[in-house]
């Protein structure tokens, strides 16, 4: 595991809609990040919810957006700049989410975006994974095919505003007692690992922080840290569901 800080995400989705119960679940996001010593953690609401923490960003807890645009020129309605999300306080950007690619988003067009971000001096958090698991191990070449595209562009000095989230379709939306097992996270962590080795060499590849995301809760989150070996989560609808956040990050936290 990488000798930082571990992280913890919350993509919020769009579950959370109203002003009111986004700034409740921010401040009591807030206070369990404070709690947390050893961990990051960052929030993401959806675009039109960002202006409201633009302010109320700090040390303890991070302000993150679901997408942003690849390209900065004004000419595209409907985007969301790096610009205009750095202006409101944003450090973290998930790409290539699995509901983004399902509505045809490539990893060509992650790669820009990557560029893009990371350019800007934000954070990009690139999502990977298979959406089955076969007999075969075809899910493998899916999985390297992801990481190596979605990070064309990237050179050795960058890689260090990378954070990958490995987010198993299979595995999202479910119970815990649905998700991944540890034993099977660690092989998976290892092999991101061993891919991102062999693109950037030993020291840079095993600094990216990898992240797992697929129905991670409260009660699977302190095994699926330490047996599974991974940096920390990219939590969906447990972020808005305020003590099972808060669990998770001190799950994370004692890790």
């Amino acid at each position: 595991m990488a000798q930082t800080k571990k992280l913890v995400i919350g993509n919020w989705k769009l579950y959370i809609d109203s002003p009111k119960e986004a700034k409740e679940l921010y401040r009591a996001s807030q206070n369990a990040a404070r709690a947390a010593r050893r961990t990051h953690v960052v929030v993401c609401p959806q675009t039109p919810l960002l202006g409201l923490f633009a302010s109320n960003v700090s040390s303890s807890i991070r302000l993150g957006a679901q997408d942003a645009f690849w390209d900065v020129e004004p000419k595209h309605t409907g985007a969301s700049s790096v610009y205009a999300l750095r202006s409101l306080g944003v450090s973290h950007v998930i790409l290539g989410h699995s509901e983004m690619r399902a509505a045809g988003e490539t990893s060509h067009l992650v790669s820009l975006k990557t560029q893009t971000v990371i350019k800007h001096g934000l954070t990009a958090v690139i999502c990977v994974g298979e959406n089955e698991r076969d007999m075969r191990g075809g899910y493998l070449t899916t999985l390297e095919s992801q990481i190596r595209e979605s990070l064309t562009g990237i050179t050795r000095p960058k890689l260090a505003s990378v954070v990958i989230a490995y987010e198993p379709v299979w595995a999202i939306g479910k119970s815990a007692d649905q998700a991944m097992t540890p034993s099977t996270l660690h092989e998976t962590t290892l092999f991101i690992k061993k891919i991102l080795v062999s693109m950037y060499g030993r020291k840079p590849g095993t600094a990216v922080r990898v992240l797992y995301g697929g129905s991670v809760e409260s009660k699977n989150a302190a095994s699926l840290m330490q047996e599974g070996t991974v940096d920390g989560f990219l939590v969906g609808h447990a972020s808005v569901d305020a003590k099972e956040f808060k669990a998770i990050i001190a799950s994370v936290d004692k890790a």
